[in-house]
């Protein structure tokens, strides 16, 4: 039972750091030429994940869910439009071109959006804890670190055991 506090709040940490991650990466858009579109792309999940580390059980709500999926939506036709953009004109390091770089950004909001859509199929977070079996505040009882076991769940959730099987 106290692990399944001490995960629960791990969570509620981990969705604070993301939204000060995501507030700090919409604030250094100032200089970009489209600044306005970055920062929203940016300050979505800021306040979504933020709204996670206060309740968690907000994932059950609908008009998150709504949001959170139309902002991944459009954060996956960002990344396929930059990546298209990308393989066609790229010079060498994609991290060294401006797009390359918007690219690894709307990767990371639609991961971090997915695991958070995720664990709204959870009745509660100390089921997901016990189900994964985490011992600990660093790694799970398989003994694999944490984001690791974020994406076994987020597959298991998905009920797809072979992927999971090829990731463990």
């Amino acid at each position: 039972m106290a692990a399944g506090r001490a995960a629960g709040r791990l969570w509620r940490l981990c969705n604070l750091l993301m939204a000060a991650f995501f507030g700090l990466a919409a604030a250094v858009q100032v200089n970009d030429p489209d600044a306005g579109l970055w920062t929203v792309v940016y300050l979505v999940p800021a306040a979504l994940t933020l709204l996670v580390s206060i309740n968690p059980s907000i994932t059950d709500n609908g008009v998150w869910r709504s949001l959170c999926d139309l902002h991944s939506a459009g954060c996956i036709v960002g990344t396929i439009a930059l990546a298209c953009s990308l393989f066609a004109y790229a010079q060498g390091n994609i991290l060294h071109e401006e797009e390359g770089r918007e690219l690894f950004g709307l990767v990371i909001i639609t991961t971090w959006m997915s695991l958070c859509r995720s664990s709204a199929n959870s009745v509660a977070f100390a089921s997901l804890q016990e189900s994964t079996g985490w011992s600990s505040l660093d790694c799970c009882s398989c003994g694999r670190p944490l984001p690791l076991c974020f994406v076994a769940v987020h597959l298991c959730e998905q009920r797809d055991a072979s992927i999971l099987a090829n990731a463990l």
